[in-house]
């Protein structure tokens, strides 16, 4: 059983997706952050580059996907 909002966080670092960090946000909480703003990630600091919002409507079992592109480059 899902929890109504429930998505998956995928963290891409420094435009890698094989090395994606992902986390399932059972309770859909997890806010989505603006551009440019800094996170915390793996015990560094991290700016935002884009996210993106995927919901994949052909397999109507599979979690919405929330990316967010971070990079060490400021």
């Amino acid at each position: 059983m899902s929890a109504v909002g429930a998505k998956e966080v995928m963290f891409i670092y420094n435009g890698n997706e094989g090395t994606a960090d992902v986390e399932f946000d059972a309770q859909g909480s997890y806010p989505v952050p603006p551009d440019g703003s800094i996170l915390r990630r793996i015990g560094r600091q991290w700016k935002v580059t884009r996210t993106t919002f995927q919901s994949e409507a052909a397999e109507p079992r599979t979690n919405p996907v929330l990316k967010i592109n971070l990079t060490d480059q400021f």
